[in-house]
């Protein structure tokens, strides 16, 4: 096991040579010589002597234990890499290994990988081939999608900001929105009638955002029990129905005290981070820490 862990490797085949296979190697001077990728089953599944065993089926309740798909949650963001970044940030603030696919670059759980233009599909590919990464955080754009497509087949919460995705063709809002699980979450700004009609013919469900608790877009999504986030008296807040959640006051976050960070950009990373399951005490240490570039 020592041996595939170095190389990455979660199925291997392992060559040892040593006088007794049930002792330690270091005790018999005994060696590890090859460690095979592609491992060939048939010797155990057809044996010249002995029992056949079903290594094949091993190997997959390995991968895939407590039939669990393999699948990791997937963010796409529509309308900033700040965004992005914010979200990647909340998700590591929460204990996961977050992939970060952005105009700003490949980051993996912080680390610049590549200082290129990652919102693509190359950039989504890279980030979901990583073995490490338990979030992947994904920014789009209109020329990558027109030219590539998106490179995931299927996002859990995509947020997209209406002062940026306005501007985009139809078609390729539509192609954001259809590639949200249906089970998922679309995150809007509700900043205007039109949002709001949006937000009701989604098939997934709609959580919108918006400085201004006030406005009418944003109560009445509320009263229809939608999740919400929203500032009151300079405090961050998240609420679904009856219940609400006060996260830290915009004057406490570095980053939006600065101007690096826009309050409504703030809205929509802890929305996200909150739809995907990270706890509020992760959110606030997490606004508090964020650090913009």
């Amino acid at each position: 096991m020592a041996a595939a862990g170095a190389l990455g490797l979660d199925v291997a085949g392992v060559d040892v040579v040593c006088e007794d296979c049930g002792q330690p190697l270091e005790d018999q001077r005994g060696a590890v010589v090859e460690v095979n990728a592609g491992p060939g089953l048939r010797m155990h599944l057809e044996p010249s002597a002995g029992r056949p065993r079903d290594v094949g089926a091993a190997v997959v309740d390995a991968l895939f234990p407590n039939e669990e798909t393999g699948r990791i949650p997937v963010v796409a963001v529509a309308g900033g890499s700040v965004v992005a970044r914010l979200i990647a940030w909340l998700c590591r603030a929460g204990g996961r290994f977050a992939g970060l696919a952005c105009r700003d670059g490949l980051l993996l759980n912080g680390r610049l990988a590549d200082s290129h233009d990652a919102a693509t599909a190359g950039g989504a590919r890279s980030v979901l081939a990583n073995r490490r990464t338990q979030v992947a955080v994904l920014e789009v754009s209109p020329r990558s999608i027109e030219e590539e497509g998106l490179g995931f087949d299927q996002a859990d919460v995509t947020v997209m900001i209406g002062s940026v995705v306005g501007a985009w063709d139809a078609g390729i809002r539509q192609v954001v929105s259809a590639a949200t699980k249906s089970s998922g979450c679309v995150i809007l700004d509700g900043i205007s009638p039109q949002i709001a009609a949006i937000a009701t013919k989604l098939p997934q469900r709609a959580l919108l955002f918006a400085a201004d608790e006030a406005m009418e877009v944003l109560m009445s999504h509320r009263r229809a029990n939608g999740p919400v986030a929203f500032v009151r008296d300079g405090m961050l807040m998240l609420a679904e129905g009856p219940d609400e959640t006060g996260l830290v006051s915009a004057a406490d976050i570095p980053a939006v005290r600065n101007g690096h960070l826009p309050v409504e950009a703030a809205l929509a990373g802890v929305a996200a981070a909150w739809r995907l399951g990270v706890s509020p005490d992760c959110i606030r240490d997490g606004l508090r820490t964020f650090e913009w570039k």
